[in-house]
């Protein structure tokens, strides 16, 4: 077998190959140990930081690992960043809050307000960060209002139930979603 064992640890725990010899167990080695001939990679290996020696065989099963990881990280940034969550609402004001009480009691029958899934109207969620609105018109305060005041094809028309200041109230708080 020679000098070379794989019995030696080093200071992570990990075999090595190191030297050891019956000659030398149990004394201090001197300053260069011996080495037989051709052996001088492994005394490298063993007694220096060389980058040719490196074992790295811990890291193979991480780089199957680190799809999914990145996969899995992705997944958790968009959803926890998600500007409609519910955590990162900024309070009502006081005219938002009270057309959040006209939605609910006007709107909420036939829209969703906080969700993408739709009831017997298009879902109200995200409405004016969105190009055009679900009619294909360009989503403005002026169509939407439109939109509530005329009604639409299985939309009735608000402009007996809702006041100017409850309309207002309305558009404040659907700018809110």
């Amino acid at each position: 077998m020679g000098p070379w064992n794989d019995r030696a640890k080093d200071s992570t725990g990990s075999r090595s190959r190191c030297v050891s010899h019956t000659s030398v167990q149990g004394i201090r080695l001197p300053h260069r140990p011996y080495v037989a001939s051709g052996d001088r990679r492994r005394y490298r290996c063993c007694f220096t930081r060389s980058p040719d020696c490196v074992d790295n065989r811990w890291l193979r099963p991480c780089h199957q690992l680190l799809l999914p990881i990145l996969v899995g990280l992705a997944t958790f940034c968009f959803t926890a960043c998600d500007s409609s969550s519910s955590a990162s609402r900024r309070p009502l004001t006081v005219e938002e809050q009270h057309g959040h009480e006209v939605f609910e009691t006007s709107c909420a029958v036939c829209h969703n307000a906080y969700t993408k899934e739709p009831l017997q109207g298009p879902p109200l969620v995200g409405m004016f960060r969105k190009q055009a609105l679900p009619s294909g018109m360009p989503a403005t305060d002026q169509h939407v209002r439109d939109t509530i005041v005329t009604g639409r094809r299985n939309m009735p028309p608000f402009n007996v139930v809702l006041d100017e200041k409850q309309l207002n109230d309305l558009m404040a708080f659907l700018h809110t979603l």
